[in-house]
């Protein structure tokens, strides 16, 4: 199983190389040709994409774990690798063992590759594996630890579904937002077509308030999302005209 978090470029003896928890390209890829065009996207050097699919190169092989040339670029996280195989009719839905190039771009903290998906059509709501995140879900843990919020605008603007459910949790990333305590990145997603339950957001939000080790600061924070939550209810009671 491929190690994501690991991943690294390594330029040693100016050959570029793409490492995947201590592999390079030449473990993960047995045909000369797909790795030839694997490393080429994965520095961004475009003539050399076009020499390897000349060379007969298909942007759409798969490798070790059926990685393909697109994940491999996407892991780089080079934006013009990635457009240039696009270019060239790599599938961006394509999965390796059931992850998706999307969720792994969400996760980063630049925005350059999840960019550059969307930009050539990629799924913004692909199958989620057993216990695995959803695009929005990694788009979430990037604001929280890098402070990148640009993942989740460019994915709910292309239409990733807020409500649908998070893998392995009975909940959705809405859920996750406030259980994180992260009431702005919640609100955003609210604002984007939210449907679900807002009683189970409001009692968490409450535990959160009334939480002795939860700063003071942060709890106006909390009050506010607790207001806007009862806003929220009060128009959906009048939107079915029970009040």
């Amino acid at each position: 199983m491929l190690k994501w978090s690991m991943a690294m470029v390594s330029l040693a003896a100016c050959q570029p190389a793409f490492e995947v928890g201590g592999k390079t390209s030449v473990d993960d890829f047995a045909d000369a040709q797909v790795r030839a065009l694997a490393d080429a996207a994965c520095v961004g050097d475009i003539a050399k994409v076009d020499e390897a699919l000349a060379a007969g190169a298909l942007p759409n092989a798969r490798g070790l774990d059926s990685i393909t040339p697109l994940f491999w670029a996407v892991m780089c996280e080079k934006e013009a690798g990635i457009r240039a195989l696009m270019a060239h009719g790599a599938d961006a839905d394509q999965d390796a063992e059931g992850f998706f190039a999307i969720t792994q771009a969400a996760a980063y903290r630049r925005p350059d590759a999840l960019r550059a998906l969307l930009a050539g059509g990629a799924n913004p709501n692909p199958a989620t594996p057993p216990a695995g995140h959803t695009p929005l879900q990694n788009a979430l843990l990037a604001s929280m630890h890098n402070g990148n919020r640009e993942n989740l605008i460019l994915l709910l603007e292309a239409g990733a579904d807020v409500n649908a459910p998070t893998g392995g949790i009975d909940g959705t990333v809405v859920q996750d937002a406030v259980a994180f305590n992260r009431y702005d990145e919640a609100e955003l997603l609210i604002d984007h077509g939210y449907v679900g339950g807002l009683s189970g957001l409001r009692i968490s939000a409450q535990q959160s308030l009334d939480n002795p080790h939860i700063n003071d600061s942060a709890k106006p924070r909390i009050r506010l999302f607790l207001q806007r939550l009862d806003r929220e209810r009060v128009r959906c009671l009048r939107q079915r005209r029970l009040i």
